[in-house]
């Protein structure tokens, strides 16, 4: 299976390239970057093609010939920024240019009956409903809860469902490396960055019968991913 991820050089996105290099189901992973990435990262590996993305609100003929027969985007690309504009342009335009060429370009070609699933990871703190009063961050939030609802709309329009395009938003809490402190935290508010990855992987490998997954879903899920990666067969 051919995969699509970005967002590959940050914390959590290094994790998913990590155990996308680990999975034998995949057989090629294409990563979108704006610059390489390091050596320590599996670069090396055949399986594996960097192709350096300069825009990510445009897809060239040959970009999408590079990522054509992908079955799957893990877009881990995001910002945390304050800046409302760099947050719609980074949250919401990069992630909705890239759904919307996918779905128009990439799914058609797939085989009959098959699925382009696109697994958009996101915030527990992003708010769907454009009404709700928020106490800080409102604006933000609000752009992040906007791009989820473009997603799921887009996966809804007949011409997506036709060739096959999903789309599944991820709520992730905190992410950490650190055990301790997410046993203080709970299920609820953290998550290991491995426990994430592995989540999402399965989601873009099988998908789901729910399109949004709150951080309580992916600790139950990617622990139990994790618990049979590491039993013995």
């Amino acid at each position: 299976m051919k995969v699509i991820l970005t967002g590959s050089t940050g914390f959590i996105g290094s994790e998913v390239l990590r155990q996308c290099l680990a999975n034998s189901t995949i057989t090629s992973i294409i990563a979108l970057s704006r610059k390489p990435i390091p050596d320590s990262a599996g670069t090396e590996n055949s399986r594996l093609k960097t192709v350096i993305l300069k825009d990510f609100e445009s897809y060239s003929e040959d970009i999408l010939q590079d990522l054509a027969g992908a079955e799957a985007c893990i877009w881990s690309l995001g910002s945390t920024t304050r800046s409302v504009d760099q947050s719609r342009k980074i949250n919401l335009d990069y992630t909705m240019a890239a759904a919307n060429a996918f779905a128009a370009s990439l799914c058609p070609q797939l085989g009959k009956g098959k699925k382009f699933r696109f697994v958009y990871l996101d915030g527990a703190m992003s708010e769907r409903n454009p009404e709700k009063k928020l106490w800080f961050l409102q604006e933000i939030r609000r752009i992040r809860g906007e791009t989820e609802n473009k997603l799921i709309e887009l996966a809804k329009e007949p011409a997506a469902r036709r060739s096959g395009f999903e789309a599944f938003v991820v709520k992730a809490g905190l992410v950490l490396n650190s055990s301790p402190v997410s046993m203080v935290l709970g299920t609820t508010l953290s998550i290991k960055v491995g426990e994430l990855a592995a989540a999402m992987i399965d989601l873009a490998l099988d998908g789901s019968e729910r399109q949004i997954l709150e951080n309580v879903d992916l600790v139950k899920k990617g622990r139990e991913l994790m618990t049979q990666a590491s039993t013995p067969k």
